[in-house]
């Protein structure tokens, strides 16, 4: 017969038993757990290998689809959810100064595939005899001694810097941020061929040339979107196809226009900063 001394242990040994249950049981899912992790890293490793890189949307006439895989630094045999896309994005930047946007994806298994454009809005600026190619995001893409066609030629703006890939520095910084102001207007209004020339020796008084035959005053880089909605709206609806002359933009809200000869100011061609 049960008493009521020895109904505490039978009680304790139950709450024993049970105890033990649930830790058997947490063992064997934490057991469980491991080797379906071992089992998935084992199935990662084995599987998902990259062995092969391939380049698409290229419309590059500098690089080879060699060249910008060997700029990648891409390894085969890799795991590929080990690759970070956002390194070799910009390790490709850096490196292959001419590509203007890189997207790196995985294609599972084992594929990467990176897709680049290159850029193709750029100005050429003169130096030393020669020509420093700056992309629209003032990017320095290269130097040559052949004179650069269908793209501006900045004046007004020394550079201090000449290394491909490196961000375009100059003596007058002002320069600079009246070019990248500019830059980004043209890049708007797709007109990289169109704009010949472009003087920023003063942020306050840049300028710039269409197709050899409208010279354009445009005063301080203040509200130069709106300038250029304007100029926009007076070349499409106000001037005739072959108008030679020039406009004033420097005054706002309003442009004017003068049909004739271009009047340049004096050393508008000038290379570098004056003083």
């Amino acid at each position: 017969m049960e008493t009521a001394k020895n109904r505490p242990d039978k009680v304790r040994q139950r709450t024993l038993l049970r105890k033990r249950k649930r830790r058997r049981r947490s063992i064997a899912a934490a057991l469980m757990v491991l080797m379906l992790t071992a089992a998935l890293i084992l199935i990662i490793n084995l599987f998902f290998r990259i062995n092969e890189i391939k380049v698409e949307n290229s419309i590059s006439s500098v690089y080879t689809g060699e060249q910008i895989i060997a700029a990648s630094g891409i390894e085969k045999g890799k795991n590929i959810f080990s690759l970070k896309k956002d390194d070799v994005a910009r390790r490709l930047l850096d490196t292959l100064p001419y590509l203007g946007k890189v997207v790196v994806e995985r294609s599972l298994p084992g594929t990467v595939v990176l897709k680049v454009s290159e850029t193709t809005d750029y100005a050429g600026i003169p130096y030393r005899g020669g020509y420093l190619i700056v992309s629209s995001n003032m990017k320095i893409l290269s130097d040559t001694f052949v004179a650069p066609v269908d793209m501006p030629i900045v004046y007004g703006l020394t550079p201090t810097n000449f290394i491909p890939g490196a961000a375009l520095e100059a003596d007058n910084p002002g320069s600079v941020e009246a070019l990248n102001a500019l830059m980004e207007q043209l890049d708007r209004y797709g007109w990289f061929n169109k704009v010949t020339a472009i003087n920023v020796r003063d942020k306050l008084d840049v300028s710039a040339v269409y197709e050899d035959r409208i010279f354009i005053k445009l005063g301080s880089i203040a509200r130069l979107d709106y300038k250029f909605e304007l100029l926009n709206e007076v070349m499409r609806n106000n001037l005739d196809d072959d108008f030679t002359g020039n406009i004033n933009l420097s005054t706002d809200k309003y442009a004017y226009t003068t049909e004739g000869e271009m009047i340049f100011p004096a050393g508008y061609f000038d290379i570098g900063v004056a003083g």
